[in-house]
This record gives C-alpha cells, sequence and structure tokens, in this order.
C-alpha cells in the first residue's frame, strides 16, 4: 500500500484516480458552491443547485400559471369568442394549453422543496462523515498508541518502516479494525442515500427543463404560427387601418353635423316653425349626417371588438411564450450542478469501497498506519467543508423563504 498523496498534484480533474478525486473534488465543489472560489456568477446569486434569480422568475412563472382559466367558460369568455377558424387555437385548444402549463407549473413546489432539503442533506452528511471519519482516525490512533507508535509515515526511517511492517496486528487489533469497517460500511450507507437525493432533484430538474424545451415551447410556437400563417395577423392590420379611416369619417361627419346645426341659425332671428323643421338640429341634412356618423360608429365598435378578440387571443399566447423562454435553460443548470454534486459523491462512495477492501487487507502495522495516512487526507478537508454547508444550507434556506 503506498502513499497516495501525490496523485492530488498531478493530472487534469477527470483524469484523477478514485482516492484523489475523494479527497480533492468534495472541497473544491463546495467552496465554489458556497462562493468562496471566484467565478462569474455574483456570490449572491449562487442559492445552491438553483440560483436566485432563477427561484425569483420560476415563482413569478407559477404565481402566473396559477391565474390561467381551467375552465371552458372562461377561457370563451376571456377570449370572447365560441369559435375559430384556427386549427389549435379554438377555446377548448387554448383549455389544454392552460391545462398543461398549471400540471407543469405544479411540479416547481416538490423541485423547489427537494433543493432545500438537499441543502440540509448535505450539512447532515458533512458533519456525519466528519465524525465517522474522525472516529475511524481515533480507533487507529488508540491501536498505534498500544503499540507505542506515533508519527507520520513520512517522519518513519526506513528502518522503523521495516519494523511496522513486520509487525503483525494481533486479534484484538483485528477487532478494532472490523469496527472501523462497520463504520466505512455505515458512511457507504449515508454516502449512497445522499447520492440518491440528489439524482431525484436532477431528475425533477431535469422534467421541469424538458416540459419546457421540449412540450410547451413548441406548443407555443406553433399557436403562435397557427395565428400568423392563418392570414389573421394580416387581417388585423386591416382592420386597424380600416377603424383608423373609419375615425378620419366620423370626425369629419361630426364637424359637418355642428356645422350644419350652426349654419341653420346663423341669422334666424325668429320666423315660422317650418324653418326649425328644415334647419338646425331637427333639419334632414343634420338627421342624415347624424345617422351615417352612429353608423360608423357602430361599424367601429364592431371593427374594434374583432381587433380586441385577436388581441386577447395574442396577448394570452404571448405571455405564456415570454414566461416560456424566460425559464428555459434556468432548471438546466440545476439539473447540471445536480449532476456534478452526484459525480463527487460517487468519488467518495468508490473511495468508500476501496478503503473498505483496504482495511480488510490489513496484515502489518505498516499498512495500517498508511491507511491511515491516506482516509486522513480524505477526511481533513471536511472540517472546512462542513462550515461551508452549513453557509450553504442557512443561505439557500434564506433564499427558499424570502
Amino acid at each position: 500500500m503506498k502513499n497516495l498523496a501525490a496523485d492530488v498534484e498531478e493530472g487534469e480533474i477527470e483524469n484523477l484516480s478514485v482516492y484523489a478525486g475523494a479527497s480533492r473534488l468534495p472541497e473544491e465543489y463546495i467552496k465554489l458552491v458556497a462562493g468562496q472560489t471566484p467565478s462569474a456568477i455574483d456570490p449572491k446569486d449562487m442559492g445552491f443547485l438553483i440560483r436566485r434569480e432563477d427561484i425569483r422568475n420560476t415563482r413569478r412563472y407559477v404565481e402566473f400559471a396559477k391565474l390561467l382559466p381551467l375552465s371552458l367558460e372562461v377561457v370563451k369568455k376571456r377570449l370572447n369568442y365560441e369559435s375559430i377558424d384556427i386549427e389549435g387555437l379554438s377555446p377548448e385548444d387554448i383549455l389544454a394549453l392552460n391545462e398543461r402549463a398549471v400540471a407543469h407549473a405544479n411540479t416547481w413546489p416538490a423541485l423547489e422543496s427537494g433543493s432545500k432539503e438537499l441543502a440540509r442533506l448535505l450539512e447532515s452528511f458533512s458533519e456525519q462523515f466528519l465524525t465517522i471519519g474522525e472516529g475511524i482516525l481515533a480507533l487507529i490512533k488508540d491501536v498505534e498508541l498500544g503499540r507505542r507508535l506515533n508519527g507520520t509515515l513520512e517522519a518513519l526511517t526506513e528502518q522503523e518502516q521495516e519494523t511496522l511492517n513486520v509487525m503483525l496486528v494481533d486479534n484484538t487489533e483485528r477487532q478494532a479494525i472490523a469496527a472501523m469497517t462497520q463504520y466505512l460500511e455505515q458512511s457507504k450507507t449515508r454516502t449512497n442515500h445522499f447520492i440518491k437525493s440528489v439524482a431525484g432533484v436532477e431528475a425533477m430538474a431535469k422534467a421541469f427543463e424538458q416540459g419546457l424545451s421540449d412540450e410547451l415551447i413548441p406548443l407555443v410556437k406553433s399557436k403562435m404560427m397557427a395565428y400568423k400563417n392563418s392570414g389573421k395577423e394580416h387581417e388585423r392590420e386591416e382592420l386597424l387601418k380600416t377603424i383608423l379611416e373609419l375615425d378620419e369619417r366620423i370626425d369629419k361627419l361630426a364637424s359637418d353635423y355642428s356645422r350644419s346645426v350652426g349654419i341653420s341659425f346663423a341669422g334666424l332671428v325668429v320666423g315660422p316653425v317650418g324653418l326649425l323643421i328644415s334647419g338646425g338640429i331637427f333639419g334632414s341634412k343634420a338627421e342624415k349626417i347624424r345617422k351615417e356618423k352612429n353608423r360608423l360608429i357602430v361599424e367601429r365598435q364592431e371593427l374594434k371588438m374583432q381587433v380586441n378578440n385577436a388581441d386577447k387571443l395574442i396577448e394570452l399566447i404571448d405571455d405564456l411564450q415570454v414566461h416560456f423562454i424566460d425559464l428555459q435553460g434556468r432548471m438546466l443548470s440545476a439539473e447540471v450542478g445536480a449532476k456534478q454534486l452526484s459525480q463527487v459523491w460517487t468519488y467518495i462512495a468508490r473511495y468508500l469501497n476501496e478503503a473498505s477492501e483496504e482495511l480488510a487487507q490489513v496484515n502489518t502495522m505498516l499498512e495500517l498506519h498508511t491507511f491511515a495516512l491516506n482516509f486522513a487526507t480524505v477526511i481533513n478537508p471536511w472540517r472546512s467543508i462542513k462550515n461551508y454547508t452549513v453557509q450553504i444550507s442557512n443561505a439557500f434556506n434564506e433564499m427558499v423563504s424570502g
């Protein structure tokens, strides 16, 4: 059994040995997540797996989704039409879109609470892992003290190493090693449980992201394209153009009416009733202008209603599209973060497996001493990791509760 400390200094991350990965990656990853390592992300926005900004924007989307109507009658009322000659944009189609958006939004609370629980588990795991690790090292120290051994492997002379190499462990010491193996098994169980919890959050983040990118965004885009390809968008522009023309005609008629009424009485002091009937507000010319103006106003109202109906449909689809596009990719970072966290903890799990096998093969005090040296290199960083995980958990809880 060799001293593996040098492995940490060699090669790239992807080429690290199990031992080097277990002793190096946890601290580096946790420091990065805790904002203790400089990165392009503002430490205040780091969060844990989900950034502060992503939590805020996703919650805004969820609140928006809660207001989407899930009753066909309400959808019809909001759209202001019973049917439409565009495939995919009927009230029933919009209702189905709303239902899918609401169902997707309803998956967020579980993802948010799962991430919060994972932050708590991270803190708990760190404390337990450190406690068990220090317990194993303390047991080894007791065994070495029983043999009146102390110091590190580097401090031993070759002769002392040779002496330790022929110093076989006795039955009492082997019982202590068996206890150490049990401690390692406990750590392995907790490590695998944590990896499973991370995988659960990763799956939820992936499902949330895929729900957007693979389902909702293409669905909304298809409805937007259906509207554009139907020619309704051009019709809407023509309607607006017609409305503007009507406004000009109505304004002119209003002016003509005022002028007709005013001129009819100009210079009139007194006269027969017939003059009043043939002129002023009672005159046929003024009445004709008034009726035409009112007819155009009704026509304008009908056209505006058509524009409003189109606007309501486009507004609904566009609002959904804006939210979906904004959210796209936000949970991808959470998914990738969970995957990285799982990969780091997999190094720990693999190391614990190797450590158990190494302990089972320990026959001499030199082998036990070497194991302790390597094991301490894995355990020692967890003293600072533990502090960082407390910060991460507290900060994320504050972020989620805010």
